[in-house]
């Protein structure tokens, strides 16, 4: 491998869950694991996520939707998911999200969602519980969609050598957009046709390598 990096090494440390898209943090120098390990581990890097919801979280009753405003909850954790409290509950572990709306388009509005580091999240729970559920998130009354409106943005973290911060984006996806606009992208042939294109387009620097053999469009 290139000078300074082990052969054949990659490090895994900042992984997505399922239905989520975003950023993702790999190492090829086993110097820097140690840092971006311990980073990860105490939840010290800053993350950003975008999500497309159903209305506003923290509107009261029928008042103008917030612009902007801080979510604070307390979560239980039940067998791998989380039970969402008010923030003025005595148990469970406190959590607190800063959001912004970006864009409103109808019932629908796309958030920049900033938990506050060291703080345990489950935004698909809490977003549901604060009457804002994600598209996609059918178990807590979101509108149905092939995946679920959650994105991690951006991500800050010190840099293992220089000690700088280091911020990583990754482009929101096409589906925000199209569902913003009102547009169910499954149901558009033109759109499925798009996407094919710019896959395949996006690969075909690797379809060319010498030593390629197979690829995922």
């Amino acid at each position: 491998g290139p000078e300074g990096k082990t052969p054949g090494y990659l490090g895994v440390h900042q992984r997505l869950e399922r239905d989520i898209s975003g950023v993702l943090v790999l190492t090829r120098r086993r110097e820097a694991n140690r840092s971006i390990a311990e980073q990860m581990e105490q939840r010290k890097v800053k993350r950003t996520y975008l999500a497309v919801v159903t209305g506003t979280p923290g509107t009261p009753g029928r008042g103008k939707p917030p612009e902007y405003g801080v979510l604070r909850h307390r979560l239980v954790s039940i067998s791998g998911a989380h039970r969402v409290l008010p923030g003025t509950a005595r148990e469970g572990t406190p959590s607190t999200i800063s959001f912004r709306v970006v864009e409103r388009r109808g019932p629908h509005t796309l958030l920049a969602l900033t938990p506050e580091p060291g703080c345990v999240i489950d935004l698909p729970a809490q977003l549901g519980a604060e009457g804002a559920p994600l598209v996609g998130d059918l178990e807590r009354g979101g509108q149905p969609a092939h995946r679920l409106g959650l994105h991690l943005s951006e991500l800050i973290l010190v840099h293992p050598e220089t000690k700088h911060p280091l911020k990583i984006e990754a482009p929101m996806p096409a589906f925000f957009r199209d569902w913003l606009d009102g547009t169910d992208p499954l149901s558009n042939a033109s759109i499925v046709e798009r996407r094919l294109r710019e896959a395949a387009e996006r690969r075909l620097g690797i379809a060319r390598l010498e030593r390629t053999d197979c690829f995922r469009l």
